[in-house]
């Protein structure tokens, strides 16, 4: 069982550091200022996001959750980025009870992802 999460963790950086790289190839930026500024940008919208969503306040989560929706994808967080859409509909229907477990959710998968890019930063370079 073991092996399966090894080469999960593998096929899941590959797949979020090719990302970066075409991000980067668009851009012009150097990839590892595109993932530090990614994970900067998105771990300080999580807090905002938990705030507003704590205060009930639908158009501050809201706008928080599309926000780190739009850069997740953008990033090719395509679980991460789901979970910040499912968080936005649950914000403008108002059901702040599940937008907060779903925001427990997106801070757990934000963490796997950080930690993916952290630990393998010197592999964010090259082509």
């Amino acid at each position: 069982m073991r092996r399966h999460r090894v080469e999960s963790t593998e096929a899941r950086r590959a797949v979020t550091l090719a990302a970066f790289r075409a991000l980067a190839a668009d851009t012009g930026e150097e990839i590892r200022s595109l993932v530090d500024l990614y994970l900067e940008c998105t771990a300080e919208a999580l807090d905002r996001l938990s705030a507003a969503i704590a205060a009930q306040s639908v158009e501050e989560s809201a706008r928080a959750a599309h926000s780190c929706a739009g850069s997740s994808l953008l990033c090719g967080m395509q679980r991460l980025g789901l979970l910040f859409e499912r968080i936005e509909e649950a914000s403008r229907a108002r059901q702040f009870d599940a937008a907060s477990t779903l925001c427990c959710r997106a801070r757990a998968e934000f963490a796997a992802v950080q930690t993916i890019l952290l630990e393998h930063g010197e592999s964010t370079e090259g082509p």
